[in-house]
């Protein structure tokens, strides 16, 4: 989640260097994929996480 966070910070703030820069707004719409990557990150440590919490819990004896 922190990882997905950072990267985001750091794509805004990049992307809003790079059009103040050049001035060219067509670089904004790369936003669209940094987000997408980091909420593919976000998706992708809470599959990994609910699958090793899984393995991890002993069986009930029920």
């Amino acid at each position: 989640m922190t990882l997905a966070l950072v990267y985001g910070a750091m794509a805004v703030v990049g992307s809003l260097v790079a059009v103040t820069r050049t001035g060219d707004d067509a670089l904004l719409w790369r936003l669209t994929w940094y987000f997408a990557d980091s909420f593919a990150m976000v998706i992708g440590a809470v599959i990994v996480r609910t699958h090793r919490s899984s393995a991890t819990t002993p069986p009930s004896n029920a």
